[in-house]
């Protein structure tokens, strides 16, 4: 998306310098956008699961604290509890990750409305933040 926003703009600068009209189709780009909104939507869902999970670890150890048998736990939570070292570090990296998730969407929004000819787009990346934030916690 960002390749062809830079495009776009070298075109239509270009263009406009030569005074010739140029008409770009965008409908691709809608496509590209919603596809790469796909790939991205398990990787931030999966650490937002990462902050539930561990949310849960301190809880469950203590519920089973002097037990010997965690059977009447559901499968998830024992699944979780023998997990739990492995949820604690990729708690750690989550903040890094879901702060690189974020700058992905964010710059893909920005060249998105780069492309249908919106250039000053910071009040709608607020907007777009919060709504993720809510989409997500």
């Amino acid at each position: 998306m960002s390749t062809l926003a830079i495009i776009k703009d070298c075109i239509t600068q270009d263009a406009s310098q030569r005074k010739i009209v140029v008409s770009i189709e965008e409908t691709e780009l809608v496509n590209s956008l919603n596809h790469v909104l796909e790939i991205l939507h398990p990787l931030v869902q999966k650490q937002y699961d990462v902050a539930s999970k561990y949310q849960l670890i301190d809880g469950l150890k203590e519920i089973t604290l002097g037990e010997d048998d965690i059977s009447f736990l559901s499968q998830e939570y024992r699944d979780i509890l023998k997990d739990a070292e492995n949820i604690k570090l990729q708690y750690n990296e989550q903040p890094r990750m879901l702060s690189f998730l974020w700058s992905v969407i964010a710059d893909l929004f920005g060249d998105a409305s780069k492309i249908h000819g919106r250039h000053n787009v910071s009040d709608k990346l607020r907007q777009l933040r919060e709504l993720l934030s809510n989409r997500y916690s």
